[in-house]
């Protein structure tokens, strides 16, 4: 785990916030909404407009020594479907809502890419 979203995970602790695990089914960027498989069910989580989106992915060199990479993402729209994710959520009007949300496997989407314009 990141010492900033270990930091993050232990300052909402005190909140009252909790950690999900599952792979995201479907993202709503419009709505502000994912939804995630939970131990075979599907939930479905607001997420706050302030949240933050990570990518975690680990590497071994030839010496057999892992190596971790964290890539910031974007927006809500950054993350696959099919990404295994761990959500920080905390109780908004006794919802649950996602404050930061981790992938890992490093699984995000591809940025598209912006057009030229014509000369």
């Amino acid at each position: 785990m990141s010492a900033a979203f270990g930091v993050l995970c232990v300052t909402m602790a005190a909140a009252g916030a909790a950690e999900v695990t599952g792979t995201v089914k479907k993202i709503d960027a419009a709505k502000n909404t994912v939804v995630v498989t939970v131990d075979g069910t599907d939930k479905t989580f607001s997420v706050n407009k302030d949240a933050s989106f990570t990518s975690v992915s680990t590497t071994k060199n030839k010496k057999g020594k892992v190596t971790e990479t964290v890539q910031t993402i974007d927006t809500l729209t950054g993350i696959k479907v099919g990404a295994k994710v761990t959500l920080l959520t905390e109780t908004v009007d006794e919802k649950e809502v996602v404050r930061a949300m981790k992938v890992t496997g490093g699984e995000i989407a591809a940025k598209k890419k912006k057009k030229k314009a014509d000369k």
